[in-house]
């Protein structure tokens, strides 16, 4: 699950972001918590990808000896 379905979040954000690097410099949390900032064309794309990203980043980390 992890080399695939949560690479594939990671992949296609960067895709996303290819040629914004003043948005592929900020944490996924941070482009997530302010869309508004993201230019409409790849907002879907940073909304959907990075979320997933974030989501698994989370469920890991819940995973870990000791994370609750």
């Amino acid at each position: 699950h992890h080399d695939k379905h949560h690479k594939a979040y990671v992949d296609n954000l960067n895709k996303a972001l290819a040629g914004h690097p003043d948005l592929a410099a900020k944490p996924v949390e941070q482009l997530i918590a302010d869309l508004s900032a993201v230019p409409e064309p790849i907002r879907n794309a940073v909304r959907n990808q990075g979320g997933g990203h974030a989501n698994h980043t989370l469920f890991w980390t819940s995973l870990k000896k000791n994370s609750g």
